[in-house]
């Protein structure tokens, strides 16, 4: 499943959205799965570029309520 840019999902709790890579060095950084050490290869969003129909990498930021 691809989410486009913007879009959000719920996983175990949290809001996560779909948003653009914040480093061209390393690709998931600033990713809620990168920065928290969940295996995300067995979730059903793409998130690399080369499985995108956008052709784009995408990182899933935590959206917290203030």
């Amino acid at each position: 499943m691809e989410l486009a840019i913007g879009e959000t999902f719920e996983y175990d709790g949290h809001l996560l959205k779909a948003s653009p890579v914040e480093s061209e060095h390393i690709a998931c950084e600033g990713c809620y799965f990168y920065e928290n050490n969940i295996c995300c290869y067995h979730l059903e969003q793409s998130c690399t570029d080369d499985s995108r129909s956008d052709q784009q990498n995408v990182i899933f930021k935590e959206i917290k309520n203030k």
